[in-house]
């Protein structure tokens, strides 16, 4: 079995949606690498990552031209 490790999501800027984010669940932004925003939850919550996509323009859901908005990431012991 395998656990959550964070809920990612699309964007077209990850430090404005990572602040978004934190200003209504609370939490830290971190940028691990370019183009990829953390928000380290505090104690109890879940961590939620924010990437650019290339040629992702717009936050128009669903599209079809962009093959995945939302994923979840799973860590698994194997």
């Amino acid at each position: 079995m395998g656990w959550i490790r964070e809920v990612v999501l699309d964007c077209v800027d990850p430090w404005r949606l990572a602040a978004f984010w934190a200003a209504v669940v609370g939490g830290d932004p971190v940028q691990w690498y370019p183009g990829w925003v953390t928000l380290e939850p505090p104690p109890n919550g879940q961590r939620l990552s924010f990437q650019t996509v290339s040629g992702f323009e717009a936050p128009t859901w669903p599209a079809p031209s962009v093959p995945t908005q939302v994923h979840v990431d799973v860590l698994v012991e194997d």
